[in-house]
């Protein structure tokens, strides 16, 4: 999609078209000012879209968003781009959800497993130690 009109998408007045353009915003890096004002939008899904394009992006500025994502309406989406920004807080949040949402732990240990990050590995171990031995004998 040309930036012209994702631009044009992630300021128009229909909540639904914002949170779409967010996310096509994520192959246009000059959206990531307008994303990152949009995790204050009014509409709860414009700015879950953003956060969730903005985590995905590696963008710390969406880890509070994405934290409370990750407690309250957790998706595969959420733990990505949680695992992806990759801060302290974000395996923090991801240990409770493994903790919390126990239906939900086979998503955080594939998460977990993709990621390099110290915290991942003390959490694969604290989660899941089989997987861990899967993981790290390269199996």
């Amino acid at each position: 999609m040309p930036p012209t009109i994702v631009h044009d998408a992630l300021n128009a007045r229909e909540p639904d078209l914002r949170a779409s353009a967010c996310r096509c915003a994520r192959f246009w890096p000059a959206a990531v000012p307008r994303l990152i004002e949009l995790l204050e939008d009014l509409h709860h899904d414009v700015a879950r879209e953003a956060a969730i394009v903005l985590g995905v992006l590696g963008r710390c500025e969406a880890v509070p968003f994405l934290v409370g994502l990750v407690m309250h309406e957790p998706t595969n989406e959420v733990i990505e781009a949680l695992v992806t920004v990759g801060t302290d807080e974000c395996f923090v949040a991801l240990g409770r959800v493994a903790d919390v949402w126990t239906d939900l732990r086979h998503l955080v240990i594939r998460a977990l497993a993709a990621s390099d990050h110290k915290l991942a590995i003390t959490l694969l171990r604290r989660i899941d130690p089989d997987q861990l031995m899967i993981v790290t004998d390269g199996s």
